[in-house]
């Protein structure tokens, strides 16, 4: 390998995963900047926004080991303007140098290094494996229950808890709705951690085109997330989950029936059309034979069926909170019962919508 030499396209893919952490524009100057951390065999890239701290690997030779600090923005405009497939990028008399085979650009750094907030590195023999892919897919299918206006910051954040089996339990909640995974046979012993909405949102970026293992590591404040080439840590939201065993015996006991994904979209589609913008209810009436949706007020009238063989049952619910529960579905059975709208989306993920006054 070349000394310094570094893909840009590499450079570039990291850079825009580091965007997840580094803020725009921050009363404090210095999070709007990245460190970089040059070792004998790797180049480190370091961001965060003080809540949350990612370490990016690219791995080159370098000779002269050394750190820098330099703003974000113009660091990945540049490399983004140099028109070779390869930046040689090194670290000479506190000035960042990068070359392609047409240009160099010297790159000013900050000279205040202490001024960078310390890695936050947790220290604690509580961690469990799971697959990167099958964790950014988890958070993916729960995130749309997040309350996003709570007083209770535990509803803005996705709870990761382990129960007893060996389950982990991913959950999203606002109170209305519900949605969560359920995980087989990935942890060991049982335990509770509150994600805040922004890093939920954030992770699927980070972990872009990263694959394999990753080990998840935690204490009582402290989520953090280590894989080949990257480490991510995060502060904990404070506050208490609401319980979730009633919830997660419903989803086990409740008696499934499949229905047409398309048709069961189109519905629900058509329903935020018509459906008043404040409480979007439509109702659901089951006959055992199909599904009639229907929605009335002084301004709209709908109605549609669909096939379903169902009890008789009937509930009004939210059209958008369907909308989005069928958005990440592949298929979908559903159960209707107790004044409540169950979506089992696969085998591991279901949805629980509550039932609206009418």
């Amino acid at each position: 390998m070349l000394t310094n030499a570094v893909p840009k396209a590499q450079l570039l893919s990291l850079l825009r995963r580091m965007s997840q952490v580094i803020p725009s524009s921050s009363p404090k100057e210095i999070l709007t900047k990245v460190k970089l951390v040059f070792r004998e065999e790797q180049i480190q890239l370091h961001g965060t926004d003080m809540n949350q701290y990612l370490k990016l690997i690219a791995k080159c030779n370098n000779p002269n080991p050394g750190v820098a600090i330099v703003d974000y923005n113009n660091f990945r405009t540049i490399i983004s303007k140099m028109t070779g497939d390869t930046v040689y990028i090194s670290l000479e008399n506190d000035v960042v140098v990068l070359k392609d085979d047409r240009s160099e650009f010297e790159l000013g750094t900050f000279t205040n290094i202490s001024e960078f907030p310390a890695e936050n590195i947790i220290d604690s023999d509580r961690t469990f494996e799971m697959d990167i892919n099958e964790l950014v897919l988890s958070l993916d299918k729960v995130q749309h229950c997040m309350d996003k206006e709570a007083t209770r910051y535990a509803l803005t954040s996705v709870s990761i808890a382990g129960t007893e089996g060996g389950i982990l339990q991913i959950t999203a909640t606002d109170g209305r709705r519900i949605s969560i995974c359920m995980l087989p046979d990935i942890v060991s012993q049982e335990f509770s951690l509150l994600i805040p909405h922004d890093t939920v949102k954030a992770i699927g970026s980070i972990m872009d085109g990263v694959k394999g293992k990753c080990q998840v590591i935690y204490t009582e404040s402290s989520f953090g997330i280590e894989a080949e080439d990257l480490t991510f840590t995060c502060r904990q939201t404070e506050g208490r989950y609401p319980k979730l065993d009633t919830f997660v015996q419903s989803f086990r006991d409740a008696e499934y029936h499949a229905i047409d994904l398309p048709s069961l979209r189109t519905i629900a589609s058509q329903g935020m059309v018509v459906s008043d913008p404040e409480a979007m209810g439509i109702v659901l009436s089951l006959d055992g034979e199909k599904m009639t949706v229907t929605h009335e007020t002084v301004k709209a009238k709908y109605k549609a069926t669909v096939p379903i063989d169902h009890p008789a049952e009937k509930v009004q619910v939210n059209c958008q909170y369907l909308h989005q529960a069928l958005a990440v579905c592949k298929e979908v059975q559903i159960s209707v019962a107790g004044q409540k709208l169950i979506i089992k989306r696969d085998n591991t993920t279901y949805d629980m919508i509550m039932g609206m006054a009418r």
